[in-house]
């Protein structure tokens, strides 16, 4: 080719527009469920489906937008919610999610974190039983995770009586199923200062281990105040006015949490005053419990008493003094034949 032609094609080259045909288009942007799926060789819409059902501690539906702040999640720290490296309770007040990390999360994360340089625990010398379901357990376990990055690490303490889950109890007030926190003691402080290490040393956020989840939605619902406002104010009435039947009649009807609920309205007693405290308080009402036990069953014998004699203005007498609720707790007590005469004999004029 001549020096000429070169020349035409150089100018003829400059014709063409810039960003016409010379500049590659850029790459269509991929959406984070695709991303996902892609990653695990999954359908996206079988995916979503899929871990609404498994990864998800609940039994209420799970909205797209819950999904999705676990995925991005999930995709931030690299981990698998199929293998439940990462799954997620839903939070009912806010309408979001608690992600929750299982320990293999934790510890890849950490592991696999750049500046990682090795991780080393500590134990304390005194051994305590925190209580009697526990097992024997170092006061305190310390935990430092190096960094390549960084000339001095700190090591990061948790003691067990600031971490240590206590057996929950039914509405009857008996003792649930013993905890990890009862079976495996050492290993649930040190599983508690590991995560706490990684999360200072590391600077990990917005993950939580199950534990601290469930600390988290028990925390939701502990504020549901578990009596009326008309309760509470008929409670107050009651207690104040020394009426030991009809108040052992109202707290009877109570179901168990409502009790607990009530008696934690109480205060404190402060040094000095003459306010009764919690304490006292709380020994007035199992004294009425007592008493009004007692006095319901004297009913109960002088009725019966009084329906096989056929007394009828006795018994009238007696279902006046009782008021309607203690009448009918009383004859839901009967056999079905005095029941029937009970009734009859309080119906005459």
């Amino acid at each position: 080719m001549t020096d000429k032609a070169e020349v035409v094609v150089a100018k003829q080259a400059q014709i063409v527009p810039a960003g016409v045909g010379l500049i590659p288009q850029s790459k269509k942007r991929v959406s984070l469920v695709a991303k996902i799926a892609e990653k695990y060789s999954v359908d996206a819409e079988k995916m979503l489906v899929t871990l609404k059902n498994t990864a998800f501690k609940s039994d209420v539906q799970i909205s797209n937008e819950q999904m999705m702040a676990l995925l991005i999640v999930a995709d931030q720290y690299n981990l698998n919610p199929f293998t439940k490296e990462i799954y997620a309770f839903p939070d009912k007040k806010r309408g979001g999610i608690v992600p929750v990390v299982g320990l293999d999360g934790w510890s890849r994360i950490i592991n696999e974190n750049k500046n990682c340089n090795g991780i080393q625990f500590r134990y304390s010398d005194d051994m305590i039983q925190i209580d009697e379901d526990a097992k024997r357990c170092p006061e305190w376990i310390e935990c430092t995770i190096y960094r390549k990055d960084r000339a001095h690490n700190e090591p990061v303490r948790e003691y067990l009586d600031e971490v240590y889950r206590p057996i929950g109890k039914y509405q009857d007030g008996n003792k649930m199923k013993p905890g990890p926190w009862q079976t495996h003691t050492k290993r649930f402080l040190r599983h508690k200062v590991l995560i706490q290490a990684a999360r200072i040393t590391m600077g990990f956020v917005g993950i939580y281990d199950q534990d601290e989840a469930e600390r988290i939605v028990e925390a939701e619902t502990a504020y549901e105040i578990p009596y009326t406002e008309a309760e509470k104010a008929e409670f107050d009435r009651l207690f104040n006015d020394g009426d030991t039947f009809t108040f052992w009649l109202f707290w009877t009807s109570l179901d168990v949490s409502c009790q607990v609920a009530l008696f934690n309205t109480f205060p404190k007693k402060e040094r000095g005053s003459d306010v009764p405290g919690i304490t006292e308080c709380k020994a007035k009402i199992r004294k009425i419990e007592a008493d009004g036990l007692d006095m319901f069953n004297s009913y109960c014998e002088q009725a019966n008493d009084l329906i096989s004699l056929s007394d009828s203005d006795g018994l009238i007498e007696i279902k006046s003094e009782m008021r309607t609720e203690g009448w009918d707790r009383l004859i839901s007590c009967l056999e079905p034949e005095d029941l029937h005469k009970a009734i009859e004999l309080t119906e005459r004029s």
